[in-house]
């Protein structure tokens, strides 16, 4: 489990360097929490997969979009927590996440989740608090 929570960092670009350097990183890691900071941009590559992610949560940042190996290189997620940053668009990578129970979508912009939802057998959905994007 890594966390940089409450640290005011504005970029986090460090993520793929650590798995290059360390290689049981990527095979390890269940849980990735970078809530309460003012990132405004996740990479947008990603160097391997994150095989044993099980828990993202960026929460409380600034971001305004997603990046799409968040569905294509994290299969096992289970929990994704995106709530209080400016998102509009949710990548179509993500309906690949077949083990995603908990979305947390709270205090963004609300796209059409109509899809999101039909094809995913989420437990838990909070879209409290969303503006409905036009």
């Amino acid at each position: 489990s890594v966390q940089i929570s409450n640290t005011n960092i504005t970029a986090f670009d460090c993520l793929s360097p650590l798995i290059d350097q360390f290689p049981f990183f990527k095979h390890s890691l269940s849980e990735l929490r970078i809530a309460y900071n003012y990132i405004v941009q996740l990479p947008h590559t990603l160097s391997s997969p994150l095989t044993h992610l099980v828990v993202l949560d960026v929460s409380h940042n600034k971001l305004n979009s997603l990046p799409e190996w968040i569905g294509t290189h994290c299969p096992l997620l289970e929990k994704l927590r995106i709530d209080f940053n400016d998102i509009s668009l949710i990548p179509r990578s993500l309906l690949q996440l077949s083990e995603l129970r908990h979305f947390f979508f709270l205090n963004n912009l609300l796209p059409d989740l109509v899809e999101f939802y039909l094809i995913h057998s989420i437990g838990f959905v909070d879209v409290r608090n969303t503006v409905r994007k036009h």
